[in-house]
């Protein structure tokens, strides 16, 4: 599966909650999708994938 959201969301939390990302409010993660930004947000993360790419 090149992308799921729901564990993209979760292992990125762990790394904010725990790790030392570069930039304290986002973690840039890369998927067989491409690259996806996670932000720390009010309550919950949040994503913005790339464009949807069609599976052939």
């Amino acid at each position: 599966m090149p992308f799921a959201g729901h564990p993209t969301l979760d292992s990125a939390r762990a790394w904010l909650d725990g790790g030392t990302p570069q930039q304290a409010d986002r973690v840039l993660q890369e998927c067989a999708a491409g690259l996806v930004t996670v932000r720390r947000g009010k309550g919950s993360p949040s994503l913005a994938a790339g464009p949807r790419r069609r599976a052939r």
